[in-house]
């Protein structure tokens, strides 16, 4: 099979041939990039390959009707109307509720929560770094942030999975480190 790239139409021919130049290929990869967008995704370990290829497998069955499934993730980064709702406007505050929303495991409703308790980035950060507390009691701190609840029902806290992963995405030095 040969396919060469010829006024911006991808030419595909069956049967034995020349491959095409190094000129004709340049041209094709041109023409790739211009036409689509690609999105990139570094990936190290067989690990990541397949939890990359997890994640995209279930976000197709989950919304198979999308045209573009946004890296296959099924978990939006940008808040929706709650963050609004509850009095997040300014875009500051959004994009820091987005931001803890990619953290593994954290929710809209838990990145809100967070974000009431903790209202900027520096707030969280000068209660994780906080010298007269121990690593213990500054998780507890996050364990403690209690979600809001739904139709009068009583909100639930943050819980010790989440309040981990949080210290630890914040608080590692480790730059190699995967948090899932």
């Amino acid at each position: 099979m040969k396919t060469i790239a010829k006024g911006g139409e991808i030419l595909t021919k069956q049967g034995e041939g020349e491959l095409p130049s190094p000129q004709d290929f340049s041209k094709f990869k041109l023409s790739l990039t211009l036409e689509y967008e690609f999105d990139y995704l570094e990936v190290y370990t067989p690990l990541e390959v397949v939890e990359f290829l997890k994640e995209m497998h279930l976000s197709i069955l989950d919304k198979p009707y999308r045209k573009e499934l946004s890296m296959y993730s099924r978990k939006g980064f940008k808040p929706g109307h709650k963050a609004r709702l509850q009095g997040f406007t300014d875009q500051l505050s959004l994009t820091y509720i987005s931001w803890l929303m990619c953290v593994p495991g954290v929710s809209e409703n838990k990145a809100i929560a967070v974000a009431r308790s903790y209202p900027t980035y520096t707030n969280l950060i000068e209660m994780m770094t906080n010298t007269q507390m121990t690593e213990k009691e500054k998780k507890a701190k996050l364990t403690e942030i209690e979600t809001a609840g739904i139709g009068g029902e009583k909100g639930k806290k943050l819980g010790k999975a989440i309040a981990d992963k949080l210290y630890f995405y914040f608080m590692s030095i480790d730059p190699n480190v995967i948090i899932n």
